[in-house]
């Protein structure tokens, strides 16, 4: 095999390197009654994620949306 069977795969990765990442972002599960992070075992429920409405909605599958909310906190000083 020679180098231009593998072109179109490096230059797949060569762009995908230079695309720049979105923001990584804490989402955290808050109890609505108190507006206190649920916490199991003493440490709190929090998920860091680049696509935060992804992560809220699993945090919140099989959970009664009255009682329970997520808030996203996008991270600060990250590198990219």
């Amino acid at each position: 095999m020679t180098m231009l069977n593998h072109l179109t795969a490096f230059a797949g990765a060569a762009y995908q390197a230079m695309r720049p990442l979105p923001p990584v972002f804490a989402v955290d599960l808050i109890d609505r009654d108190s507006g206190r992070h649920h916490c199991i075992a003493g440490i709190p429920v929090t998920v860091m994620t680049r696509d935060p409405a992804a992560a809220s909605a699993e945090l919140l599958r099989n959970r009664d949306t009255m009682h329970w909310t997520t808030r996203a906190t996008p991270l600060e000083g990250q590198p990219q």
